[in-house]
């Protein structure tokens, strides 16, 4: 992920900021890129000396909040958390996403990576990932898996999955991951595809249980 402004920016005023900045979070309330969102704006009011108000504008997998950024006025005061999966992916996955990433954005600086997790509900009787394949083999429906959105990262991950296994997976796109870890420790979907920092503490609690990782290593 990473921090990008409408592009044209004007040049460096000597006041600023003269006011409150406005942290466009593309995604619901309670997701790891919302979460990060707000660890992100506590620390740069505090370098800035101004407030930094995260603003979520959720909806078509990231694309309103991002499509809002880029139409803004371009003139420091409006941020966009952006990410992989707005930036990169959806502007081939979606025939209009209202932007151009390497025109309408001025890129600020990048925030970290992500390793993405398979969690499931504890009631979910595959463990691992080659049970949670083959139990996906035998629904006629198919194993529900949520995500943030359709085209991010997590989507991609579940579609490659499906691709090189061959397992009976169906995609569940969510306005954010936070309302996807809900349903699945409610029991409603059976798995999650996030990132780790999203749902390893219910994982640590009991509430779900990891699958399997993204990374070549065995996460932490």
């Amino acid at each position: 992920g990473g921090l990008a402004l409408s592009a044209s920016t004007a040049a460096a005023q000597a006041a600023y900021p003269a006011k409150p900045i406005r942290l466009v979070v593309p995604f619901a309330p309670g997701g790891v890129t919302d979460t990060s969102g707000r660890l992100i704006a506590e620390q740069l009011s505090k370098r800035l000396g101004q407030q930094v108000i995260v603003d979520n504008k959720p909806g078509a997998s990231g694309n309103i909040g991002t499509q809002m950024v880029a139409t803004a006025e371009p003139d420091g005061y409006t941020l966009l958390l952006g990410f992989d999966g707005t930036m990169v992916i959806n502007p081939h996955v979606f025939p209009k996403v209202g932007f151009d990433t390497a025109k309408d954005f001025a890129p600020i600086g990048k925030i970290g990576d992500a390793i993405l997790i398979l969690v499931a509900h504890p009631g979910v009787k595959a463990k691992t990932l080659q049970e949670v394949i083959a139990l996906s083999k035998t629904q006629s429906g198919g194993l529900s898996y949520g995500t943030s959105g359709t085209g991010g990262t997590p989507h991609i991950a579940g579609e490659l999955l499906k691709q090189r296994t061959g397992a009976n997976l169906v995609h569940i796109p969510y306005k954010g991951g936070g309302q996807a870890m809900i349903d699945v420790m409610g029991g409603s979907i059976p798995l999650v595809y996030t990132a780790v920092a999203g749902a390893i503490s219910h994982v640590k609690s009991g509430k779900l249980h990891a699958v399997a990782v993204s990374s070549a290593q065995r996460a932490p």
